[in-house]
């Protein structure tokens, strides 16, 4: 029997912003939604040009600004995504009940280059999921997870590639979630780099030997050679 590719989703962190270096944290905006660092913005650019050869063809994203400036960088050399779908549930975990992010009109504001809309099915004035107790709850983050591929599943499976633009520590859960923990995550963490890429492959059931979910690669930053990535 020959494998069936049903979905490829390539999980996109967002570059790196000015709360990942200590600048702007004293207010709730520059803490949960900073803008990108002007590293950041060398780095999304080379995020782009490197999936360009992947032919995404439906880009998602966060509503938080890093994500979306990220995303549209990324839209910018896609010939079919060359839309950014923003999705609610992509935000960061643990954002603040009192931080309520900006609306699709603002987004556009910010990054005019870009093709920004909901995503289908989606209306919302704003884009921050806020977290009211932070940490305690980890099956929140998990339902989280659950409905954005059950999102994917539902219109995705004649093997489309899917870019999905997020957050480390959502991106964590999404990894766990795939390899089997569904309420809370185990002792161990993922290194996670700014605009690293994650690719899983869905088969169609029983048409792979080795297993209907492949993870190709986690946190790849082949295009990252020209600027510093944490070694730690």
């Amino acid at each position: 029997m020959e494998p069936v590719i049903l979905r490829e989703i390539y999980l996109i962190r967002h570059g790196e912003s000015l709360s990942n270096i200590g600048i702007g944290t004293d207010t709730p905006e520059g803490n949960f939604d900073p803008l990108l660092s002007p590293l950041g913005e060398k780095q999304i650019e080379s995020a782009g040009k490197y999936l360009a050869e992947k032919e995404l063809d439906v880009l998602y994203s966060s509503g938080l600004r890093r994500a979306v400036q990220t995303a549209a960088a990324v839209a910018k050399y896609q010939p079919k995504a060359n839309e950014v779908n923003l999705m609610p549930k992509l935000c960061e975990i643990s954002i603040s009940p009192d931080y309520k992010g900006h609306t699709l009109d603002e987004l556009k504001s910010l990054v005019p280059q870009a093709k920004l809309k909901y995503a289908d099915g989606i209306e919302k004035e704003n884009f921050a999921v806020p977290d009211p107790t932070p940490w305690e709850d980890e099956a929140r983050y998990f339902n989280r997870v659950k409905e954005v591929l059950d999102y994917i599943d539902e219109r995705y499976n004649n093997g489309e590639k899917v870019g999905i633009v997020c957050h480390a520590g959502l991106m964590t859960y999404f990894i766990f979630y795939i390899l089997g923990y569904r309420d809370a995550q185990p002792n161990m963490d993922f290194s996670l780099y700014n605009t690293s890429i994650t690719k899983i492959r869905f088969y169609k059931p029983g048409t792979y030997p080795y297993g209907d979910v492949i993870f190709r690669y986690i946190n790849r930053v082949n295009h990252l050679e020209k600027y510093p990535v944490d070694k730690e």
